[in-house]
């Protein structure tokens, strides 16, 4: 079990297979994973829910002075991408908006051909202070595993009340840049078969997205280390079956 923690609020840059390279913003805890999912594929591996009550957010003043010292860096390579990413889900945190103002002023001052990138599960889309934040944020990222509710809930595995239906329609009402990443794994968790790669499950899972019509879905699958060994990467030709589906629908598709 190689799972592994962001130990620096500002890190990299690093390779992404998605995004180039890029700078990433851990607004989270550097000790603990803070999440309101618990995946059973997460490379920072499972959440321990007792810490996470008394342990969660990074400081915005070491954040800010982090960022502005990194990106001010005359010898500093190109950065592609200023990532939310990290131990979690980044928009739980309480100042997230103030967090994404300065963000972005720090990326015009210093980096402004850089594009601001928010990984996020998409949970807290109702909350009006996150909607206003995302006037700041380029591209955002949303994770959608599966079709259903159940198999959402053997993957993601929520730590409060979910509803597919509910996330799907929130993201059908924002007038922003919206992206879906999608892991797709197959294997067991306690001998349950979780695999999101049959044709039912790819089924339900279109039709979610031909009503979010995206800008975008990235395919992937595991090339990290997980916290449960009875996973399985899927195979690439897998991969480009689902995308090819996906372009069927006129949405572009990248398999990485």
């Amino acid at each position: 079990m190689g799972t592994f923690l962001f130990d620096k609020i500002v890190f990299g840059p690093i390779k992404s297979r998605r995004l180039g390279n890029s700078l990433g913003i851990n607004l989270l805890s550097t000790d603990i994973k803070v999440c309101n999912f618990d995946c059973v594929y997460c490379e920072c591996g499972f959440s321990n829910k007792s810490r996470m009550a008394k342990e969660k957010f990074c400081d915005t003043g070491e954040l800010f002075n982090q960022l502005e010292r990194v990106l001010s860096s005359s010898d500093n390579e190109t950065i592609n991408a200023i990532t939310y990413a990290g131990n979690g889900e980044p928009t739980l945190h309480p100042r997230f908006l103030t967090i994404a103002k300065k963000v972005k002023s720090l990326r015009d001052n210093y980096s402004p051909s850089s594009d601001i990138v928010l990984l996020t599960n998409g949970t807290t889309l109702n909350k009006a202070s996150v909607q206003k934040a995302f006037e700041s944020i380029d591209h955002i990222l949303v994770k959608l595993d599966a079709g259903s509710d159940e198999l959402i809930r053997e993957i993601n595995k929520p730590l409060s009340s979910f509803g597919i239906d509910k996330l799907v329609f929130g993201l059908m009402k924002l007038k922003t840049n919206i992206k879906i990443q999608s892991m797709f794994i197959e294997g067991t968790v306690n001998d349950v078969d979780i695999s999101n790669t049959t044709e039912e499950n790819v089924d339900l899972w279109l039709k979610w997205i031909s009503l979010i019509k995206p800008d975008e879905v990235y395919i992937y699958s595991i090339n990290r280390d997980t916290p449960i060994l009875t996973l399985k990467a899927v195979e690439l030709k897998k991969l480009e079956d689902i995308a090819k589906k996906v372009r069927k629908l006129g949405i572009k598709t990248i398999v990485s």
